[in-house]
Formats: C-alpha cells, sequence, structure tokens
C-alpha cells in the first residue's frame, strides 16, 4: 500500500508538555517519517482558557482518512479530551492535510 503525506496540528493548554509528549508517542506507534515543528505558545481563540502550546507534524501514513483520523480522537481521549470534568484542552489533534486535500475534513469523514 502507498504512503500518503500528512500534516497534523497538535495543541495543549492543559499540563501541556505531559500531553504533547503523550500525544507525539501514541503517533509515533503508528505514523512512518515522522518530525515534528517547534514547539510555539498561542493565545487562545473564541475560547476562555489559558495559552497553548502547539506543534505540527509531518509524518506519513498507509492509512484511509476515515481510519486516521479515527485513531486521533482515540489518542485525545486517551489524554481526557472528551472528559465531563476537564478543564481547558488536553489534547487537540487536527488534520491540516492528508496527501493533496488541506482544510476540514468533518464532511469527508
Amino acid at each position: 500500500m502507498s504512503l500518503t503525506q500528512v500534516f497534523l496540528g497538535l495543541g495543549s493548554n492543559v499540563e501541556r508538555e505531559k500531553h504533547l509528549c503523550a500525544g507525539l508517542d501514541a503517533l509515533a506507534g503508528f505514523l512512518q517519517d515522522m518530525s515534528c515543528s517547534a514547539v510555539f505558545e498561542s493565545q487562545p481563540v473564541g475560547i476562555r482558557s489559558g495559552p497553548f502550546f502547539n506543534l505540527v507534524v509531518s509524518a506519513k501514513t498507509d492509512f484511509p482518512l476515515a481510519e486516521l483520523s479515527r485513531r486521533l480522537k482515540l489518542i485525545e481521549a486517551d489524554n481526557g479530551r472528551y472528559a465531563q470534568d476537564r478543564k481547558g484542552l488536553p489534547l487537540d489533534i487536527d488534520v491540516l492535510f492528508y496527501g493533496d486535500l488541506e482544510g476540514n475534513f468533518d464532511g469527508l469523514i
């Protein structure tokens, strides 16, 4: 099966280093040729919370977009993303590019 180039955006504003590292470790379990940008800090947009640590991951995958998205949601869940009592955003992972596709993939998955 051929590999597809992907770019993922990761962000966290709760125990930021811990959750970004956990996310990267989980991604390394199924992505190939993975590399990361430097971490940068940003202020939240549209929500009232503390500042985020963010980074971008470049990697290759043999998963279809739907399976990649499913795995990303599992990683987010493992880090408390969907917990009822969460404060802030422990881990957010967005697909920025999947091959030649870019942007919001919600309607494609």
